[in-house]
Formats: C-alpha cells, sequence, structure tokens
C-alpha cells in the first residue's frame, strides 16, 4: 500500500543513546494504459482513448480511476475484442475479456449506436491495467426500435446487433 521513500537518521548503527530515525512514505501508484492491437495484414480500424500516451493515467492504491476509456471504431469496422491484463507488483499477469466472445471480466461496459463501446471505471485499484482492443471489418448491424403499436412511444432502449 505505501512505498518507502527516504530515510532520515541513521538506523544501521549502534545505540549508546536516544536516537530518532524518521521514515517517509508515499501511497502506491498504478498505471493504466490503452492500446489499439493491429493483427498483422489488417489495419488499424479504430482508436482507444489514451493510446497516444504511454501512461493514460496513474491511480493512487485503492482509489477510483477518473478518466474515461471508449474504443471508437473507424467506419466500417466493429470493436472485436477488448481485453484487460491486470500486472501486479511482482510482475504476475492475468488477462481477462471486457468485450467480445466469451467476456469474463468484472468490467463492465456500455455500447452506443454508433459502436463505441465505453468501459466503466475501474474500482480500488491494486494493479496495473493495460486496456487492449482489436478491431475488425463490420459487414453491417441491426439497430432495433421498440414502440407501441401506432406511436412514438419506446417500450425498451434501442438494440445493436
Amino acid at each position: 500500500m505505501y512505498d518507502l521513500v527516504e530515510v532520515v537518521g541513521e538506523e544501521e548503527k549502534v545505540i549508546t543513546q536516544d536516537e530518532e530515525v524518521t521514515y517517509y512514505y508515499k501511497k502506491k501508484t498504478y498505471d493504466i494504459s490503452t492500446k489499439v492491437n493491429v493483427p498483422e495484414g489488417n489495419e488499424k480500424g479504430g482508436t482507444i482513448f489514451g493510446e497516444e500516451k504511454e501512461i493514460y493515467e496513474t491511480v493512487e492504491h485503492g482509489e477510483k480511476s477518473t478518466v474515461e476509456i471508449i474504443a471508437n471504431p473507424d467506419d466500417g469496422y466493429r470493436v472485436k475484442e477488448i481485453k484487460l491484463v491486470s500486472t501486479d507488483e511482482n510482475g504476475n499477469k492475468i488477462e481477462t475479456i471486457i468485450y467480445g466472445e466469451n467476456p469474463n471480466s468484472e468490467v463492465t461496459y456500455t455500447i452506443d449506436l454508433d459502436g463505441n463501446v465505453k468501459i466503466t471505471d475501474f474500482e480500488n485499484i491494486t494493479q496495473d491495467k493495460e486496456v487492449i482492443v482489436e478491431f475488425e471489418k463490420d459487414d453491417g448491424r441491426v439497430i432495433v426500435h421498440h414502440y407501441v403499436e401506432n406511436s412514438t412511444e419506446k417500450i425498451y432502449p434501442d438494440q445493436v446487433t
């Protein structure tokens, strides 16, 4: 939870009188980064917020992220998959799928009518996070509307498939 920053005083000597040693700590921080994975032979197909930065956000131990992470497909593309790679302080990596085939992450998302995928904020951060998005060609999609017959009253939100 904390990293040692500085020690003031001598801590490794024979004590012959009262001594004062002060340890200064800072709260641990964790980095969030984003990138677009482009498989060989494919085009990029879109962008994700923060990809132009090495570190998109730094968050203190146990706190919540504050910046938006949105994957934006280019025209003619859609989001194929969003992975989350969490790395602990020992360098151990855990990979989960946020969006795509067989999602298995506790992180949720919303998708708008243009196919932009927004990831919910990370809560209680205790590891570095890397969000990796991959896009694919989009042959088309269906937008389903639900109205009461002979009216413009919606009974369900629009759905994109």
